[in-house]
């Protein structure tokens, strides 16, 4: 798998994940914006 540090934004944060370190699957990834605000996404390592 290619390693590298992908950053993109959900909402307004800023999110980056080693995808080296990922195997591949549908992770559920919880977050917290800057207001304090629980976030809950989907991300698909391929």
């Amino acid at each position: 798998m290619h390693t590298s540090l992908r950053p993109w934004l959900v909402g307004d944060t800023s999110i980056e994940i080693d995808l080296g370190d990922v195997a591949p699957g549908t992770y559920l990834v919880r977050l917290v914006d800057v207001r304090g605000n629980t976030l809950v996404r989907s991300v698909t390592v391929y």
